[in-house]
This record gives structure tokens, sequence and C-alpha cells, in this order.
């Protein structure tokens, strides 16, 4: 253990000591709360879409930089291609990370012992390159089975964004002490939701009300009576 701990601390393996440290100390402050597990989450493709729109944008009337925006966008596509191959997009992304930055200390600590007794810069940069992409298709293959989860967990999400602001019909009269239930209509067969009242004011069968917000702790709406 003492061997490892050294070996783990020297120059060659310490950037990589560093950040799963560093990740490590992100799941001890999610385990008590602190963080939530989509704290640094993104969306993928808007973030590096609205780069190119602005760049194109601020560069429409110069033909050089409208050349070199194209360039960009081929660079943003090249990352987004990059980040997409290890499920960046789906897979929480400090869910990634972690199995990458794991993955990076091991090939780390196993390459330089067995191929770099020297403790050379270059060696260790020749280490480096192969475990860099074999980090990321073990990273891929290992988060793989977790796209189909997270890709309901979105698809979950996405509606429940779309149901807000939607109006609908109390089927039982609705309080905010007391669960009631809301029949919205959709494109195909109408929702029906457990709801209470938002705001203290009660809603009566039948009466037509507005869904303003979703509770994921008490996995139900708030409504409140709508007004024409």
């Amino acid at each position: 253990m003492a061997e490892l701990i050294q070996v783990s601390f020297s120059i060659l393996n310490l950037p990589f000591t560093l950040l799963l440290l560093l990740v490590l100390l992100y799941w001890s402050i999610v385990m008590f709360g602190a963080l939530d597990i989509s704290f640094l989450d993104f969306d993928l493709d808007a973030d590096l879409d609205t780069d190119v729109d602005v760049s194109a944008d601020v560069n429409l009337d110069a033909d050089v930089d409208a050349g070199a925006d194209i360039d960009g966008g081929t660079e943003l596509g090249w990352v987004q291609s990059l980040l997409a191959f290890v499920n960046l997009g789906t897979v929480p992304f400090m869910i990634v990370i972690s199995f990458f930055a794991l993955f990076l200390w091991v090939g780390s600590v196993l390459g330089n012992h067995y191929f770099n007794a020297a403790d050379s810069g270059w060696t260790a940069l020749l280490v480096f390159l192969p475990n860099f992409g074999i980090s990321l298709l073990a990273t891929k293959l290992i988060t793989a089975p977790l796209k189909k989860m997270f890709a309901s967990m979105q698809k979950e999400e996405r509606e429940r964004r779309v149901i807000v602001g939607k109006v609908g019909i109390a089927i039982t009269s609705v309080e905010s002490n007391r669960l009631g239930q809301i029949e919205v209509p959709t494109s195909g067969a109408p929702l029906l939701l457990n709801a209470k009242t938002f705001g203290g004011r009660p809603i009566n069968k039948g009466q037509q009300a507005v869904v303003v917000e979703f509770n994921e702790t008490e996995n139900l709406y708030y409504i409140q009576p709508f007004e024409s």
C-alpha cells in the first residue's frame, strides 16, 4: 500500500492522481447532499451550436473571418464527436469523467511501472498517448449500459417541462393540503396527473386549471385556477 501511494504521487503519475482525488472529493460532497449529481451537466448540442452561431453572426461580413468560422465549426464538431463517443450528453458529465479519470490513473501507474523504470519524461509521454485512447474506449464501454437509463430519465424530464404551462380539467377537487387529480390533453391520450393547488386556492371538480410546477420530491404537479 505504501509503495502504491509513493508511485501514485511520483511526478509522472501526479496529474492523474490529483484528478482522481478531485473526483473522489466531488462524490464525497454528493454523498453528503451538498451537491447534486447533475451539478456540472450541460446540454452538449446547445452549447456547441451556440458557439458556432455566435461566431458566424459576428463575422458574417468578413470573408476571411467567415473561413475561420467554418474551420472553428469543424473543430467544434470534432470535439462534439469526441464527447459523444464517451456518451457524454446522455450520461451525466461527472459519471463519465469519473470513469475516465480512474482509467487514466490505472493506465499511468501500470504503464510507467512496467515500461518506464527509468522515469523518463519522454517515455511517460509515449505511455500517455495509448493510455488516453484506451481510457476513452474503456469509458465508452462501461458507460454504454447507462445510456438507456439516463436517456429515459431525460425524456421524462422533457415531458414534464412540456406539461408545465398546459391547461387541464380537474377530475377531483384539489386543495393545497389534499392530493387530487387533473387531466391534461396531449397530442395522444390525455394524461392523468396527481396534483395539489399552488398558493392555497382550492380547485373544484370540473374546473379548468393550469399546471405551474412539478415537485420532483413528492412526484406531483402544482396547479392553479385557469383564468382566461
